[in-house]
């Protein structure tokens, strides 16, 4: 949507959510005005290799209908899919479409997890992260407090990273090993 084209309270909208994103540490790029007010879905990037990080919101209706429909896509379909457009999204610097495909991507492999389920499908927690280790060729998710209106601020998401990378270096040496980094396994 071009900002030009935007009826004037909807120009106000994106303006007062690139502020608000701006003062809890992110860099809003582009959002539908629309979805400002809405309980909703937040969902996170962090991919471990180059530090690139990614986030939208997605209304919370939505992202049930994608979570919850099986039929789409299968748990490694799903996987592989959240890898594979992460990496697209890391190499290109106008996203676009791309944005779309990643967030319904991030959505049915959300649900397809036992992190989803451990949340009672989003309603004890409305924030999900897939912490992305490329050169391992793990996807790894993360379920995160926050409220559902609002994104988690830039260091609360980089703590709940931090943790879960400490986390997994701790409970997980072998996918840090250079003997298993050729391997195949989504989380």
């Amino acid at each position: 949507m071009k900002r030009a084209s935007m009826k004037p309270e909807m120009s106000n909208n994106f303006d007062k959510f690139k502020r608000t994103m701006k003062r809890i540490g992110w860099d809003a790029h582009s959002m539908n005005g629309n979805m400002s007010s809405t309980s909703s879905i937040f969902l996170y990037v962090y991919d471990h290799e180059t530090r690139w990080t990614w986030t939208c919101k997605m209304d919370k209706q939505i992202f049930s209908q994608i979570a919850n429909d099986k039929s789409t896509f299968s748990k490694v379909e799903s996987v592989n899919n959240v890898g594979a457009i992460i990496g697209f999204c890391i190499q290109t610097s106008e996203l676009g479409e791309l944005e779309q495909i990643l967030a319904v991507s991030i959505a049915s492999y959300i649900g397809q997890t036992t992190t989803y389920s451990a949340t009672q499908q989003g309603t004890t927690h409305c924030h999900f992260c897939v912490v992305n280790y490329r050169s391992m060729n793990k996807v790894r998710p993360i379920a995160m407090a926050g409220n559902q209106y609002e994104f988690n601020s830039a260091d609360e998401f980089l703590r709940s990273v931090s943790n879960t990378i400490a986390y997994d270096i701790k409970n997980h040496p072998e996918w840090f090993s250079a003997t298993t980094s050729g391997n195949n396994q989504r989380l």
